[in-house]
């Protein structure tokens, strides 16, 4: 059972498909809304509720994402005149104002869009593999370092960068001059 920001979490997320202002409307603070947002994008409840939403929408309206697909690719079709072409490629005359009129560089830009929003194709997917421990310099803090964690390489760097005040195999706390 979901709590009832959750709950409202869900019936904005269905309504607007983004996560964040879905967050926003549930009642979440603003500078947390995104991460709130992503968070409960992951929790399988909260998945199988918007799931449920949406195939009770899909019933009732008949709509589901691929019919929606198939829709605006027909807008993209006639907005950019592609059947126009189509009557031309099949030997049938075509007047000039009939392409003139057909196009509309708006409505075929906006089906993209929103066919890309239905596949996911904005959907933001980053996959990082961290193999090694990579030190972090702040100009202006001070932190402890193993030195003896870190590659040779960096040892050297270390010890030219801050005048031999880190000591080997010892955490230290170091600061630039």
């Amino acid at each position: 059972m979901l709590n009832s920001r959750q709950q409202a979490f869900v019936e904005n997320y269905v309504k607007n498909n983004n996560a964040t202002q879905a967050a926003l409307e549930a009642g979440y603070a603003e500078r947390t809304a995104a991460s709130q947002g992503s968070r409960l994008l992951k929790n399988d409840k909260v998945i199988a509720e918007i799931e449920r939403r949406r195939e009770i929408t899909e019933k009732r309206t008949g709509w589901d994402v691929e019919r929606l697909i198939e829709s605006f690719a027909a807008i993209h079709h006639r907005a950019t005149g592609q059947h126009l072409q189509e009557q031309i490629d099949a030997g049938e005359h075509v007047k000039l104002s009939d392409f003139v009129d057909a196009l509309d560089n708006t409505a075929a830009i906006n089906s993209l869009k929103e066919i890309g929003k239905l596949i996911g194709a904005y959907t933001k997917k980053v996959e990082v593999e961290v193999k090694q421990q990579v030190p972090v310099v702040v100009p202006t803090a001070e932190f402890p370092i193993d030195i003896k964690a870190l590659p040779s390489a960096d040892r050297l760097e270390l010890l030219e960068r801050f005048g031999g005040n880190v000591i080997e195999g010892e955490a230290v706390a170091v600061s630039p001059d």
